[in-house]
């Protein structure tokens, strides 16, 4: 009699990063009333790397209320973030009244009209495009989600993920996006509901692009 032993199916494991550049877990919590800006400094960002792509995660929440806006940009400290919303260097995210029924753009192009972005075919359920930008039901109104955005420097191109979701991609960067090196975070009309907060960020180095997607943190 032959025996046939089940298969065993081999769970595959994240790629370690090649290089941990930032780990920060603390929150920074900005509410209007209380702090109008913060400025989260990405200490281990490298100026130069040989590495090809790097991941960026961190817990994200934003709210402007029903009468205001809110604000989180990931941009380089260079940049004079308000009056140079529309730059095909900086990823914005906003929440405005406007969409007060809907969560938070993870994506602003109401006022940034460099950037494009495009829904995964597998995730047209989960995108919806607003007045200001584009959202997603995973992500809720003042509520931390888990956004890990991969970037491919060589294409300026950045693959978005959601609670653990992939949604697509935002393109039109025209420059590294090595230069990332703050998260700002920004009250519009300095009132108590305006509120963005980022925690557990991490930031790693990845030698292939499939290393990049894998690593969870």
């Amino acid at each position: 009699m032959i025996t046939i032993k089940p298969l065993t199916i081999m769970a595959v494991k994240p790629t370690p990063p090649v290089e941990l550049w930032v780990d920060i877990p603390d929150e920074y919590y900005m509410q209007g009333n209380v702090n109008r800006s913060i400025t989260v400094n990405l200490n281990g960002m490298p100026s130069t790397s040989d590495l090809g792509y790097f991941t960026m995660i961190f817990d994200a929440k934003i709210y402007g209320g029903t009468g205001g806006q809110a604000r989180i940009i990931v941009e380089n400290s260079n940049n004079n973030p308000l009056s140079e919303l529309n730059r095909s260097t900086i990823w914005p995210m906003t929440h405005h009244f406007y969409i007060s029924s809907e969560g938070p753009d993870f994506m602003d192009t109401y006022y940034n009209h460099y950037l494009t972005w495009t829904t995964d075919p597998d995730a047209t359920q989960y995108v919806h495009q607003s007045r200001m930008g584009y959202n997603t039901p995973l992500w809720d109104n003042n509520t931390y989600g888990k956004l890990k955005c991969i970037c491919d420097r060589s294409n300026y191109t950045c693959y978005l993920y959601i609670n653990d979701v992939y949604l697509g991609t935002m393109t039109g960067f025209t420059n590294d996006l090595l230069t990332w090196n703050v998260i700002y975070l920004y009250s519009d009309q300095s009132r108590s509901y305006e509120i963005a907060a980022v925690k557990n960020i991490k930031v790693a180095g990845f030698a292939t692009l499939d290393g990049a997607r894998v690593w969870e943190g």
